[in-house]
């Protein structure tokens, strides 16, 4: 089918191709799947079946970034390179998982052919992640689903993808066949299963992320998963906490190791619950059930509950047996409800997470002779610096103080052959501060790389110089 990419702007006439060629000669622009974008739109992540740039052999996924000087800032950067010629596949991008916001990071899966030089070369379906011109291997599993938003979810960093799969063997929890949840953390490389049995045994029955809550109009909307820092949430009528001796399916949330998974609705009732969604934070989780799970639920109807950290309402006090009416059943006259102390009496949850924003990092400089040289920048608390872009070796280091310090930043091979021909190249750069505290903040600019002239001989003849010595 002809599915070609465009990418248009608002209050802007025309649009641009984005999956068109850059192979000489170019190629077809169709047979395009869209995969994410850039919360700027600066950026569009897209997989294809055609090779649209020269030394490419077949199909794969792409990122574009877009240019105003294409000429001498390309749009298109292949994701998907392979650099293992042992298996003998050809590549062959299955879907996108999940994009990071600033589309610096993408995960991939592939129909089983390995990319990574020493990697496995089973026929098994492979997870990849991509940052910024480096692949790397996450696993081997089959990333199952009835949509896209129930298979997989990256946080908005990219540092956490969370996937579904039914593949044995993705980590050691022993799941007999049955479809689990794992959560990949790129800081440590850790793969964890989160909806298996924490005592070793094999899972007995699947877990869950339903495509839809039948309750007030909550459909097949996009639900949280994964919260900003990590932490998963999902459905089984699997044990895993000793609260849970209900049979039903209960919600469960994962986010530490240490804890394992903890259970959100109350594992005793016998009716099931159901994720509805979660705060970006985590620190809010909306679920429905028939079960009375407070004093204020008086009926067997579906309902919708919050599960928040250090919040709720107090549960009313017992009311007296007997049957009532009219002006009876309203009892004595009252003060409104008290709220000194609005923590719920029968969920449970961790602390408040404080947030404090912090300005975006400074670029001071932006020109660099040669293929590699160090960037200025200024950041307001200690933390992690990165810096990425097209044509560029990711560069990251931590700096323990605010103020000025220096990153280095080098070409990849690719950019330094682009330099070279054309003597002078531009980059767009996302220059990325995590502070220990509080969300990272992403500053773009555009860095330009000069070639450095070669020395001029001069001669050093009497005649040449006029000069006697």
């Amino acid at each position: 089918p002809d599915r070609r990419l465009f990418r248009g702007v608002a209050g802007v006439q025309g649009s641009t191709l984005v999956s068109a060629s850059e192979a000489t000669p170019p190629g077809p622009a169709d047979g395009a799947t869209f995969g994410g974008a850039s919360a700027d739109g600066e950026r569009v992540v897209f997989r294809t079946v055609h090779a649209l740039l020269d030394g490419v052999g077949t199909g794969g996924a792409y990122v574009y970034t877009h240019s105003a000087d294409p000429e001498n800032d390309p749009n298109l950067t292949l994701l998907s390179v392979d650099s293992e010629p042992a298996d003998g596949s050809a590549n062959a991008v299955g879907e996108i998982l999940g994009v990071s916001d600033d589309a610096g990071v993408v995960y991939f899966t592939t129909a089983g052919n390995q990319l990574v030089a020493g990697g496995p070369v089973d026929p098994t379906p492979k997870i990849y992640r991509w940052e910024d011109g480096e692949v790397t291997y996450v696993a081997a599993a089959n990333v199952t689903g009835s949509t896209s938003a129930t298979k997989a979810m990256t946080t908005p960093d990219g540092r956490h993808l969370m996937f579904m799969s039914n593949t044995a063997g993705v980590t050691a929890a022993p799941t007999a066949g049955t479809i689990q949840q794992y959560r990949y953390d790129s800081a440590d490389g850790s793969l964890v299963c989160t909806s298996c049995r924490t005592d070793g045994s094999p899972s007995t029955t699947s877990a869950r992320l339903d495509q839809f809550v039948s309750f007030m109009m909550i459909d097949r909307k996009r639900r949280r998963w994964l919260s900003d820092d990590g932490r998963v949430f999902f459905e089984t009528a699997e044990p895993l906490e000793s609260r849970d001796t209900n049979g039903a399916v209960d919600v469960y949330t994962y986010a530490d190791p240490a804890e394992g998974p903890r259970l959100i609705s109350d594992g005793r009732t016998t009716s099931d619950a159901r994720f509805a969604d979660a705060s970006s934070d985590g620190a809010t989780v909306f679920f429905a059930t028939r079960g009375q799970l407070t004093g204020w639920d008086t009926d067997e109807r579906q309902d919708l509950y919050a599960a928040r950290v250090g919040g709720g309402l107090p549960a009313p006090n017992d009311r007296p047996g007997g049957a009532c009416s009219g002006d009876a059943c309203q009892g004595q006259p009252a003060g409104g409800p008290a709220i000194a102390d609005p923590r719920s009496a029968e969920l449970e949850s961790r602390g408040n997470v404080a947030t404090t924003v912090l300005p975006r990092p400074r670029v001071a400089r932006t020109l660099v002779r040669g293929g590699a040289g160090w960037l200025r920048v200024r950041v307001p608390a200690r933390g992690r610096l990165t810096v990425r872009g097209p044509l560029l070796r990711r560069s990251a280091r931590r700096v323990d103080r605010p103020g000025a310090h220096r990153i280095r930043v080098r070409l990849s091979p690719r950019g330094r052959r682009a330099l070279a021909r054309r003597g002078r190249l531009g980059v767009r750069i996302a220059v990325r501060f995590a502070p220990e505290a509080g969300p990272a903040r992403v500053a773009r600019t555009r860095l330009t790389f000069r070639a450095n002239r070669p020395a001029q001989r001069r001669s050093r003849s009497r005649g040449a110089s006029g000069e006697a010595r």
